[in-house]
């Protein structure tokens, strides 16, 4: 109703006063939000902050209504669209779907049980990780740990969680003690102290190369974007026609007479 007074409608002045007005009476902290209009100006702001000090405020929160952030009480004229910010990452329990033609690359790494075939694929466009495929050699391992743990990284990458974050859980799991055993004697581990770590390592270093392939790709699509469509030239011969008498022009490797038509190719 118009006989009620709401925050939006108080000017900030007067809302300085009634929060002057409590804290005498209060003895702990207090701090009171004022809400101003959606053209309220930085200098409007700065002369705020300004009256509250001078009033012995304790303190004292601004809310500029349409601003970006989630709003406390909104007047809801503004562009519902405009307010919300631009989703970045995949809402909690979204997954992506694979697509056909990922790019596929593949590291042979050795562990402490034998070796271990990782091949991981890539989107096309992004260099995101989708999908990690593991798989052990003819000696050692346990298969289903394998088909576990790739099956775990590639729903955990396609969920939107950022590749750093995958492997710095798998470089979290510690150390295998056969794995230890064989660098010790053998020293062909690949890099890592147990199969998650060197799984995480072989995805950073293929995720890396991805990058750096899809860098150099944009790269030569820019340099030849850049190059203007230029036309061969006509240059001006300074030889003469030998049936008009008529200046030469050499074009496309051939001696023509713009006059006659006579031409010599070289």
């Amino acid at each position: 109703p118009s006989y009620f007074v709401t925050a939006g409608s108080l000017n900030y002045k007067q809302r300085i006063r009634i929060q002057q007005t409590w804290q005498n009476f209060i003895d702990a902290s207090i701090s009171s939000t004022v809400n101003v209009p959606n053209e309220f100006s930085v200098e409007d702001v700065e002369n705020l902050y300004i009256e509250a000090w001078k009033s012995g405020l304790k303190g004292i929160t601004v809310f500029r209504d349409g601003c970006e952030r989630a709003a406390i009480l909104s007047t809801g004229t503004s562009d519902k669209k405009s307010e919300e910010p631009e989703q970045t990452s995949l809402p909690r329990g979204f997954v992506i779907t694979t697509c056909d033609n990922c790019i596929g690359k593949k590291r042979k790494l050795q562990t402490g049980c034998g070796s271990l075939h990782c091949a991981a694929f890539f989107d096309p466009v992004t260099g995101d990780l989708m999908e990690t495929y593991l798989s052990k050699g003819s000696t050692g391992g346990c298969a289903n740990f394998m088909v576990g743990l790739s099956r775990m990284i590639s729903l955990a990458a396609r969920s939107g969680c950022d590749i750093h974050d995958i492997i710095d859980q798998l470089d979290s799991c510690g150390s295998c003690p056969s794995y230890a055993v064989r660098r010790a004697t053998k020293h062909d581990t690949s890099k890592g102290s147990c199969c998650p770590m060197a799984v995480g390592n072989a995805l950073l270093d293929m995720w890396e190369e991805m990058q750096s392939e899809l860098k150099d790709n944009k790269d030569k699509y820019k340099k030849s974007i850049s190059l203007p469509n230029v036309e061969p030239q006509q240059t001006q011969s300074s030889a003469i026609c030998p049936e008009c008498g008529s200046p030469l022009t050499f074009e496309g490797g051939c001696n023509i007479c713009k006059s006659c038509g006579w031409s010599k190719c070289n």
